[in-house]
């Protein structure tokens, strides 16, 4: 479940505007157009499957993890589906990296209780890929009626994300680097979207 606002008091303005001073990009424009304040509730199910292809787990291995799931709400109407990949050593027995995606989050760790146990190391290092293919009836900061001006906004309803990077963990504690294109999101905007992410987590 996502409880949010959409609108002025999300403050995404100042963030967005705080982030660009700070690595001095050009200050953001548009926000005089953001939606009103907007309650939001959102109700998010995804499923995961886990398949080691080759190799050992606690060794040189390759995984895949197809996924596919659903999110209904004011925020997002969505349906999904998508596969990531990893190759790497002591993979982590998780549920993949989270490429910025609406709805889950995930983090990759080696629980260092059961690798003393059971005499592994606690170590891990893999690459990682994954597409996302989306399908959206409603978003709630593009569809057209939510606004009280007369701008034609139509958003895109067959969305996608690919992504690749690197990740590390050791125990409890975890790195990963990837990055992330993201297709167009409304029919006049110009071009998709790319972004890097960095991540470091603690597990508990």
């Amino acid at each position: 479940m996502t409880l949010g606002v959409a609108g002025p008091h999300a403050y995404a303005e100042e963030t967005q505007s705080t982030v660009h001073e700070m690595i001095g990009s050009d200050i953001p424009g548009g926000w005089d157009f953001q939606i009103k304040d907007t309650p939001l509730i959102n109700i998010t199910l995804e499923e995961s499957w886990h398949y080691q292809l080759l190799g050992q787990r606690d060794r040189l291995s390759l995984e895949a993890i197809p996924m596919a799931g659903f999110g209904i709400g004011n925020a997002l109407t969505f349906a999904h589906a998508g596969m990531q990949v990893r190759l790497g050593w002591n993979i982590p027995f998780d549920f993949g990296e989270n490429l910025i995606r609406t709805g889950t989050s995930k983090v990759a760790y080696n629980d260092a209780q059961t690798a003393t146990r059971i005499n592994l190391s606690q170590w891990s290092g893999y690459l990682f890929g994954g597409v996302d293919s989306q399908m959206v009836v409603y978003e709630v900061t593009l569809d057209k009626r939510r606004y009280d001006y007369p701008y034609d906004i139509s958003g895109k309803p067959f969305r996608y994300n690919v992504g690749g990077g690197i990740g590390l963990s050791y125990g409890r504690y975890g790195f990963s680097f990837a990055q992330i294109y993201r297709s167009k999101t409304y029919q006049t905007q110009k071009s998709g979207q790319k972004y890097g992410m960095i991540r470091f987590s603690v597990a508990f």
